[in-house]
């Protein structure tokens, strides 16, 4: 009888160890996933956090590209000054001396001021050609126009920018717009170069 009984300890011992133990590792069981639960949390954290990281680091990375850009976009493009520069070459230089001679009523006229070729179209010194055929010219500086008379007739020029250019002091226009419409007759002979008036 006392061997059963002590047997029946044996065994209670036993299972109250066994108990202690299951118990103790359901505890550390659930300390390991609160402990799981908080690093995860932690490392998401930290994933967002350096996820936000990243999408500053590449948004100020597009940003200096983008000022790169147009930083060199600036540099590319011409200054003011060098604009002004190419215009003024372009409205004094774009012209050479024409080979054409003047007529008026059969006589050569020989000009002072030799005529040009601009745009492939030449122009004559306004002055000499209106005095050639007997017109007189008029300058208002302050409306900026040029007015060529002759009895009668007389026609405007409104001298704005570099239509009209100025060369070594001269004023120049075409052919045209100097003597036409003033009792004048206009024939050009472009196989002679040669343009000439006949006044009226």
């Amino acid at each position: 009888m006392k061997k059963y009984f002590k047997t029946i300890l044996i065994m209670l011992a036993c299972l109250i160890t066994l108990t202690a133990v299951l118990s103790a590792c359901s505890s550390d069981t659930g300390s390991n996933s609160a402990a799981y639960a908080k690093e995860s949390a932690i490392h998401t954290g930290n994933e967002s956090e350096q996820s936000a990281a990243n999408n500053s680091v590449t948004e100020n990375k597009s940003e200096w590209q983008k000022n790169s850009a147009g930083e060199l976009q600036q540099e590319s493009q011409p200054n003011g000054d060098s604009s002004v520069i190419k215009a003024a070459n372009e409205s004094t230089g774009s012209y050479e001396e024409s080979p054409y001679k003047l007529y008026v009523d059969g006589e050569k006229l020989a000009l002072e001021s030799a005529p040009i070729d601009r745009h492939g179209e030449e122009y004559f010194p306004i002055n000499e050609v209106a005095d050639a055929i007997g017109a007189k010219v008029t300058v208002d500086s302050k409306r900026s126009t040029i007015t060529i008379s002759k009895g009668k007739r007389k026609h405007v020029l409104h001298d704005k920018g570099d239509k009209f250019p100025i060369i070594d002091g001269v004023k120049y226009a075409p052919i045209g717009a100097i003597a036409g419409g003033l009792y004048t007759q206009i024939r050009f002979n472009h196989e002679e170069a040669a343009v000439y008036l006949t006044t009226m």
